[in-house]
């Protein structure tokens, strides 16, 4: 079913309202062709016309309104749960930690990730870190880059609102739209998950998609390499939006886009991540027989599409499609050319040999349901009458709603109380507070996996145990970073270990107890948390 173009009247009205309201964030006192604040203008008991035009944005813009309300309690909501997620030891080393270290090395000049045994631009192609950095030298940290993320989950909602109010010239239709898009299951999950840098790019990618649908080419470029900036999958979903301009006919923007999309494929797969990884590819661990690359993934594919189907077969990609159309009502199904754009990344994160790739809770889709989320408001545009169009954005909105309920983690959740945020006081928060701040700024320090976030400011902080064992480290689990001693884990000074999270007789166990007998003295011990401090070197040398 072709979609008619909008009718010439209501093209006009839309851009005369949007005329009004760029005057009026311009500074005039013009809204909705009404003059603001006539009168006297030595009436001193006027309110002030900031608050007239906020006014008159309100009435001019109910929906527009009534979503800013709706994102502004959606961040209230989830920027509480993810505080008190980190401050009640609630995140994790290979996911806040990992990222929080990787920022902070990368505002004071260094670059090798301890935490995870990969440098910052070998683990991911992340060059918008870089922007990121000069927050840090102002006392940025784990909590504000929680906080940032949470607030571009939220912002998403408005790259949604505008281009459903262009497509379906309905702003009550885009304000529907724009509340799935809070009520969606993943888009909670990604909150919670803590700080990952292609969660950042979601609000990027829908903007250029909202400026490339006005024509808005110059700003659509900028946009898109700002999105790309921010890891190298979201190439993977520009260079099919560049085929999907071209088979719209638009042959300048889509070579330009498809262009764009290859250089940073090329540069991040083939050049910059296998440089710093010594010339291997993190990502490439994931894929087992299939291969370690994209391009041996791809040749796979057609020398053996036997084992493509299996690994799929054996991963449940359809369950995983189904989960993530689910809270789309199916709708962006409806526009195969857009959703077509989410389908590299699909198979990148369903073809892994591991689970939480294809999982709906975690990272790793973020762009696609980025790409749903405009598939679906250009699903619902087919439909061409107002009435057809309500019953698919209301059924959107319902699917949103239910798989919510069902799956998401808000307050309405069944999933809320589960234990996936940490909604009552840690009982041992005085001990853990008290044990982190035991620990010299600096000072190089292995600790257990949730404790790392809270001391991931320095150089090398590790999971214990490593670095003695090699435990999640590096592209394989190579030998750990020591660069100036000859004896594995001699430049650790401090430890900060959990007991209680360690089996009896378990390697980080046993491992314990010989550091405390012959390297290490105990600072304080209490509810099972142990702090120790350096006292001899390996070979029994006192330390200074």
């Amino acid at each position: 079913m072709s979609t008619p173009p909008p009718r010439a009247d209501a093209i006009d009205a839309a851009d005369h309202r949007d005329n009004d309201v760029e005057r009026v964030i311009a500074g005039e006192d013009v809204v909705v062709g009404a003059v603001v604040g006539a009168g006297d203008p030595a009436d001193t008991t006027r309110p002030p016309a900031a608050i007239h035009r906020m006014a008159g944005w309100i009435r001019s813009r109910p929906a527009g309104s009534l979503l800013v309300v709706a994102m502004a309690a959606w961040l209230a909501v989830f920027s509480a749960l993810i505080w008190h997620r980190h401050a009640r030891f609630g995140t994790w080393d290979f996911d806040l930690g990992h990222h929080d270290q990787a920022i902070w090395l990368l505002s004071r000049g260094g670059g090798f990730v301890t935490v995870s045994g990969m440098p910052v631009l070998g683990h991911h192609f992340t060059v918008a870190y870089f922007a990121v950095a000069p927050l840090y030298w102002l006392g940025g940290g784990p909590q504000l880059i929680n906080l940032l993320q949470t607030a571009a989950l939220a912002l998403s909602a408005v790259p949604i609102y505008l281009y459903a109010r262009d497509r379906l010239a309905n702003e009550w239709h885009a304000l529907a739209l724009g509340v799935a898009w809070l009520l969606n299951p993943s888009v909670q999950w990604l909150c919670w998950e803590a700080w990952h840098p292609e969660t950042m790019a979601i609000p990027f990618l829908l903007t250029a998609y909202l400026l490339a649908s006005r024509r808005r080419w110059r700003w659509y470029a900028v946009i898109l390499v700002a999105a790309l900036t921010w890891k190298e999958d979201v190439a993977l979903a520009a260079i099919v939006l560049g085929i999907v301009f071209l088979l719209r006919r638009q042959r300048r923007i889509g070579l330009f886009t498809i262009a764009v999309g290859v250089a940073w494929f090329v540069l991040a797969y083939q050049i910059a991540m296998p440089h710093f990884n010594g010339g291997q590819n993190h990502a490439g661990i994931f894929y087992g027989e299939l291969g370690d690359s994209p391009s041996e993934i791809v040749r796979t594919a057609v020398t053996d599409p036997g084992a493509i189907w299996e690994r799929l077969r054996g991963n449940d990609a359809l369950g995983y499609a189904r989960d993530l159309l689910v809270p789309f009502a199916a709708v962006p199904l409806l526009a195969p050319l857009v959703t077509v754009v989410a389908v590299p990344q699909f198979f990148a994160n369903a073809l892994t040999n591991a689970g939480f790739f294809y999982d709906i809770r975690f990272h790793y889709v973020a762009i696609i349901v980025a790409v749903l989320a405009i598939a679906g408001v250009d699903g619902a545009a087919r439909f061409t009458t107002a009435r057809l169009r309500s019953k698919v954005v209301g059924t959107i909105v319902a699917a949103a709603l239910a798989s919510s309920v069902a799956w998401g983690l808000s307050p309405l959740s069944t999933q809320y109380r589960s234990g996936y945020w940490v909604l009552d006081d840690n009982p041992r928060q005085a001990v853990l507070d008290a044990a982190v701040d035991a620990v010299p700024g600096g000072a190089a320090t292995a600790a257990s996996y949730y404790i790392v976030p809270h001391l991931s400011h320095r150089e090398q902080i590790y999971t214990f145990p490593n670095p003695w064992i090699a435990a999640n480290w590096g592209l394989a689990g190579e030998a750990p970073h020591d660069p100036d001693h000859d004896h594995v884990g001699a430049e650790v000074d401090w430890l900060v270990v959990d007991t209680t999270t360690h089996g009896a007789d378990s390697r980080e166990e046993l491992l314990l107890d010989e550091l405390l007998a012959a390297e290490f003295r105990v600072v304080s011990e209490d509810s099972g948390i142990v702090v120790a401090r350096r006292v001899a070197r390996p070979g029994g040398a006192d330390v200074a």
